[in-house]
């Protein structure tokens, strides 16, 4: 089976060894379970040159018309503009939505807009959360949720035992505002000045896969602050890790953390209600099962998610 994967978020190992990415390694997997799929990746570097999009209509297209692929996979809105300009490609089109093309909350209006429009012209759409689904099935009656997995093989149950400091991961860039850094730091000082806790920050900024895993060891929980997100990974990564975790209401969080053991989602973007809610999982006083065995309930597992995702292609290529 040979895919055409389009895609404006693709990290190539070159340019940042350190950095994850979730196509990336998503390739990778499926390519690891199903290695009858040859994929081709049509890259488009609009943070370089926004031109790039425009080129990419007439490119895209080319290639959708050269007999040489059995389906497109697109990944993030916009990289599927060629849908709005040409005709229907030949073969069967997926995308994959990541949260910020298709949720108003991450501030991008336009780009929200046209992914409402190109989504209409896909043969299928996958979501990452109920609540883009929820967006995605007024323009298409097609989807599903399929969200993104993680490997409980390389991340593994923490063993740390604290000592006096509380070491507390913000689990994202510094720099970008989605995350929500501030509401971080003043969830921290209410932790210090309210709750008595001496509290040490670990930032998830540009550090690779092993600094990451390495970082969950010796980590006391996870504090996820974000405005808006998918199906976001450390999440899951924590869960695999049995780290406490508490979260903003955003993406899947909530139903992937519901009846897990020292983890707990707030209602309200409120540091004060953060702080609380940090303050009952380090003291271990909200019972539940361990992340990792929520994990093997939800089916969240590298090989699972890839099954889906081939699964589907199969489907729609037949």
């Amino acid at each position: 089976m040979r895919v055409l994967v389009v895609t404006n978020v693709y990290l190539p190992k070159w340019l940042n060894p350190k950095q994850s990415s979730f196509v990336r390694d998503q390739i990778a997997l499926i390519n690891k379970y199903h290695p009858d799929v040859e994929f081709t990746l049509y890259t488009i570097r609009g943070n370089e040159n926004k031109f790039s999009y425009v080129k990419s209509i007439w490119e895209v297209y080319k290639l959708t018309k050269s007999g040489k692929f059995d389906l497109i996979h697109i990944h993030y809105g916009i990289s599927g503009l060629f849908l709005q300009f040409t005709p229907k490609p030949p073969i069967p089109v997926i995308m994959t939505l990541h949260g910020g093309d298709i949720q108003i909350e991450q501030g991008k209006k336009k780009q929200v807009a046209l992914t409402k429009k190109i989504i209409k012209k896909c043969n299928y759409v996958i979501s990452l959360s109920e609540r883009m689904k929820g967006i995605v099935e007024e323009y298409n009656k097609r989807t599903s949720i399929i969200p993104i997995s993680v490997d409980t093989e390389f991340f593994l149950p923490n063993h740390h035992t604290r000592e006096g400091v509380v070491k507390i991961i913000f689990p994202g860039s510094l720099d970008r505002t989605v995350k929500n850094h501030p509401l971080f730091l003043e969830t921290v000082d209410i932790l210090q000045n309210k709750y008595g806790y001496k509290v040490k920050e670990i930032d998830f900024d540009n550090i690779s896969r092993e600094e990451v895993r390495d970082n969950y060891r010796m980590a006391d929980l996870v504090l996820l602050t974000s405005i808006s997100e998918g199906s976001p990974g450390v999440i899951k990564e924590g869960m695999a890790c049995n780290l406490p975790i508490v979260s903003t209401n955003v993406g899947d969080v909530a139903s992937n953390l519901e009846g897990v053991a020292n983890c707990a989602v707030a209602h309200n973007m409120d540091a004060e209600e953060l702080a609380l809610l940090c303050d009952k999982c380090l003291k271990n006083e909200i019972s539940g099962i361990t992340g990792r065995e929520k994990l093997a309930q939800l089916g969240f597992d590298d090989k699972t998610i890839c099954d889906k995702i081939y699964s589907l292609y199969k489907e729609l290529t037949k």
